[in-house]
């Protein structure tokens, strides 16, 4: 059985030590604000997920019969991403990875579109055509947000189980 003093010793977290307590505060923000971006894209989305099938088109990476269920389950997805993030830890580790996980993938479809000079909107924020078109910005963002995760993750792991005890499940 750790104890807690033990555990506070491994974590860094212990009394007198500010710099633990700011580790779990930080990875805090960070869950906050990618909640916050997540439910920004998904929102327009979800309004309007013929608008969202017709962003994934522009892409031109799926094959037709893939970009209206991709369409549905995109949104939704980060939504539940999001949510997870806030719940306890053992679901906000998985939250953090699978996060990762589909950033990568989101820069690897905005890397295919800003290669192959597609004038497309990468669908991000807006179902609208008219909005912003690829570039570097895009990069930058996504990088930031799978930093923020990963953040998120090394700190979940290296909290120990007992100081989360009641929030573990």
């Amino acid at each position: 059985m750790v104890m807690m003093s033990d555990a506070l010793r491994f974590s860094g977290l212990r009394a007198g030590n500010r710099s633990g307590w700011w580790l779990l505060a930080s990875a805090w923000v960070v869950r906050l604000v990618i909640t916050v971006v997540f439910f920004a894209a998904a929102i327009p989305k979800i309004i309007d997920p013929a608008g969202f099938a017709l962003s994934v088109h522009r892409y031109q990476l799926l094959p037709l019969w893939m970009e209206a269920p991709v369409a549905i389950i995109v949104p939704w997805l980060e939504i539940v991403l999001a949510l997870s993030l806030l719940t306890s830890r053992n679901w906000r580790m998985a939250s953090a990875i699978l996060t990762v996980m589909l950033m990568l993938a989101f820069t690897g479809m905005v890397a295919w579109a800003w290669f192959h000079h597609l004038n497309i909107d990468c669908g991000c924020f807006s179902t609208d055509a008219s909005g912003q078109t690829i570039g570097l910005w895009h990069f930058v963002r996504n990088g930031l947000l799978i930093a923020a995760a990963g953040w998120s993750l090394y700190v979940d792991a290296r909290t120990p189980c007992s100081l989360t005890a009641k929030d573990d499940s």
